[in-house]
């Protein structure tokens, strides 16, 4: 772990698994140190083995924290600690646990996890569009349940190594199949049932610029500010983006963000979406463009403050990181953000995979294809 100015992070075994900003002082007095225990409290004490310690005072430059690293992991044998023949760091990279044993076929295409391992391949399926891909969430993959049906992790499969947990059951949600589109997705009750990230992540990696995509069925009658995903808390600090229900108008979703620390930008109407049906939201911020479409038909355009405010923080999927009553009503089936703005041929390229793979060209089955719908009437109704 390190604090450098206003940088915390840890790693396990190399690999990043907390960042957040942090105030620049350290208040830090001559003092007694502890091993297995603190100074002075009776109930805080470890149980297990310490093999070595090491603290310096200076935050190690990033080659100098990694020497560190390799020469601990390389003396303690700590590359495959579960003896399952896959390096631990890749097991978390993509999984975010050492929990699988290799033999498992994460993506269904005939190779072992151990098998991809072994050839340097993802051992989740390739985006069609990579580039700044930071957070690849599919219902149909990644998923582990518990009870009946209740979603206790999803995983990102960019490689970002991004793990969506809820420990708490009263707040997961189901793993179903979408009544409409027949596909897999992740329903929460509009109630309490949220998922979110263990710790900080940086998703915009110092970029002010964003896109995404979401594919979602939305129930009617959502609280005011239903929120889909949420990189961003709503008490202090406010300092990321959220995709949530406009204030005052049911079913119109806004993509909105923090262009400094006090100015929400792109809370305005957002796009309309069709209750009970499945869709696409897709959303940019291009400098100064903010856009949203719905199956690639464009709903909402506005020009906004170049400034994107995004620092590192927990992500939350049917909510917010500590808002209680922002709960999304509806099924999620996809999320995908790039922490960069897609040229329009990508963005297209994108749309149309998933409107293809999740049936969304005539979802309300009135043999008119819903682009054309929306281009002329504005609606599906």
């Amino acid at each position: 772990a390190h604090k450098d100015g206003t940088d915390h992070r840890m790693w396990v075994n190399g690999v990043e698994g907390h960042v957040e900003t942090v105030a620049g002082t350290m208040l830090s007095l001559p003092d007694r140190f502890a091993v297995g225990g603190t100074i002075d409290v009776t109930d805080r004490f470890l149980k297990g083995d310490i093999a070595e310690i090491r603290v310096y005072n200076r935050a190690l430059s990033t080659l100098e924290r990694e020497l560190v690293e390799a020469e601990l992991i390389s003396r303690y044998n700590l590359n495959d600690v579960d003896a399952d023949g896959i390096e631990d760091a890749w097991e978390r990279q993509y999984f975010g646990s050492l929990e699988r044993d290799g033999t498992a076929d994460a993506d269904g295409d005939g190779q072992t996890d151990l098998m991809e391992y072994l050839a340097g391949t993802n051992p989740w399926p390739e985006a069609g569009v990579n580039s700044g891909l930071q957070l690849w969430l599919r219902a149909d993959m990644g998923v582990e349940i518990a009870g009946t049906d209740e979603v206790t992790q999803w995983m990102d499969i960019s490689g970002s190594g991004v793990k969506m947990t809820s420990t708490d059951t009263a707040s997961r949600p189901q793993s179903v199949v979408d009544t409409v589109s027949g596909e897999a997705a992740v329903r929460f009750d509009g109630l309490a049932s949220v998922l979110k990230s263990e710790s900080g992540i940086d998703l915009q990696q110092g970029s002010t610029d964003v896109t995404i995509f979401t594919v979602v069925r939305p129930e009617a009658g959502q609280v005011e500010h239903a929120t889909i995903f949420s990189h961003d808390h709503r008490t202090a600090p406010q300092d990321g983006y959220t995709l949530q229900q406009s204030t005052g108008y049911p079913g119109r979703f806004m993509f909105a963000w923090r262009s400094n620390n006090s100015t929400f930008a792109g809370n305005t109407l957002g796009t309309q979406t069709e209750a009970g049906l499945p869709q696409l939201i897709s959303a940019h911020k291009d400098g100064t463009d903010h856009r949203m479409w719905v199956n690639g038909v464009e709903g909402h355009a506005e020009t906004v403050a170049a400034t994107m405010l995004s620092l590192p923080d927990r992500f939350a999927v049917g909510g917010t990181i500590d808002a209680t009553d922002r709960y999304l009503n509806g099924d999620i089936l996809e999320i995908r953000v790039y922490n960069r703005a897609l040229a329009t041929l990508e963005r297209e390229q994108v749309e149309a995979e998933l409107i293809s793979r999740y049936n969304l060209d005539n979802v309300d089955a009135d043999g008119l294809a819903d682009v054309w719908e929306r281009q002329y009437f504005g609606s599906l109704e």
